[in-house]
């Protein structure tokens, strides 16, 4: 079973002034915020498991922050004789009080929001945000069920985590083909920011949503900054990502094979950082193609729809991320995937 993990946080200075922390930071950040942890008791004294984390904060600066989350039981959590959760990883003096903490069973597969509903609280909550349903046979992209870059490309439960230190390429592409089983070929990929980090200075490494053929391996899709332009050629469709350090401002970049067989470019941004909480998505409907990003609450088309070449409008198509770096040897995205579709076809 799925479950939903909520706490308010709030987290402070020795003094009593109020500690800011960076949402998506590494844990060895003197900026770190604190995760939820569940912890897994078979015997007396002897904690075991993998401490999982079942919750993070998605927001900070305010009195009280939103942490959440949500998570699977595993087999070997539910035979415990005793769980417990533990809210830990703040810097060192930094003190964390917690209110509000609840865990609950999700009927329908959820995914976390990354806002409280209301304005957050001036005193201690007594209120928290619930969590937005995606369609129950719909399976986010999986190491189980996906070919991916090893040593850039790491998972923390449904969540898919791309990151590097020394340059290295970050791709993921779905092992299954996707269609619809009616006339639309309804096929779509989003992705929610659930942490990034900024490395530096300029533009930073930026993420791509693609499909691809049937037939596509994970060798055709990967490749450094200066083989990007021949990725853009070689998948059906893909829309990228591109922000910059110091500015609240996104660009979007949609590329598409187009009916006479060239590739055709539409793009749009937006006036804010695309961070923790930010989604944008890829959709192909009826021998189109689109893009959107999500802003204040409603999706907004990326440029236009573009049609299709026949070959590409109703037949199964894989689906995968992919990192540009942008020239940067480091970056750390953490996203939560959704394919929506009315079919999968394995091939």
């Amino acid at each position: 079973y799925m479950y939903a993990f909520h706490a308010m946080v709030k987290l402070t200075n020795q003094d009593g002034s109020l500690f800011e922390c960076n949402v998506g930071a590494w844990s060895s950040s003197p900026f770190s915020c604190p995760d939820a942890n569940l912890i897994s008791k078979y015997g007396l004294t002897d904690w075991t498991g993998e401490w999982p984390i079942v919750g993070s904060m998605v927001e900070s600066g305010n009195e009280w922050n939103v942490m959440e989350g949500v998570f699977t039981v595993s087999a070997f959590d539910a035979g415990a004789g005793t769980v417990a959760v533990e809210i830990s990883g703040a810097p060192a003096g930094v003190n964390i009080q917690i209110d509000q903490v609840s865990i609950s069973r999700i009927e329908e597969t959820g995914s976390p929001t990354n806002s409280p509903v209301t304005s957050p609280p001036t005193s201690s909550p007594s209120a928290f945000p619930t969590i937005s349903p995606f369609p129950l046979n719909v399976p986010p992209l999986h190491q189980s069920s996906a070919d991916f870059t090893s040593g850039s490309v790491s998972f923390d439960g449904d969540a898919i985590i791309f990151s590097s230190t020394s340059g290295q390429e970050a791709t993921i592409l779905s092992k299954t083909a996707y269609t619809s089983n009616d006339p639309s070929a309804y096929v779509e990929i989003m992705v929610e920011y659930l942490g990034r980090d900024i490395f530096g200075t300029g533009y930073q490494a930026a993420l791509a949503l693609f499909f691809a053929g049937e037939t596509e391996t994970i060798g055709g899709v990967t490749g450094n900054d200066n083989t990007y332009e021949t990725f853009e050629n070689t998948v059906v469709a893909t829309v990228k990502d591109k922000m910059y350090y110091s500015m609240d401002h996104v660009w979007f970049s949609m590329k598409n094979k187009a009916v006479d067989g060239s590739t055709v470019s539409t793009g749009g941004s937006g006036s804010y950082k695309m961070t923790t909480g930010g989604k944008f998505k890829l959709t192909r409907l009826n021998g189109y193609v689109m893009s959107y990003h999500y802003v204040n609450g409603e999706w907004v088309q990326i440029g236009t729809s573009q049609e299709l070449p026949e070959d590409y409008k109703m037949v199964p198509l894989k689906v995968g991320m992919r990192i540009k770096r942008e020239w940067k040897a480091e970056y750390y995205l953490k996203v939560y995937p959704i394919i929506t579709f009315d079919a999968a076809q394995n091939q």
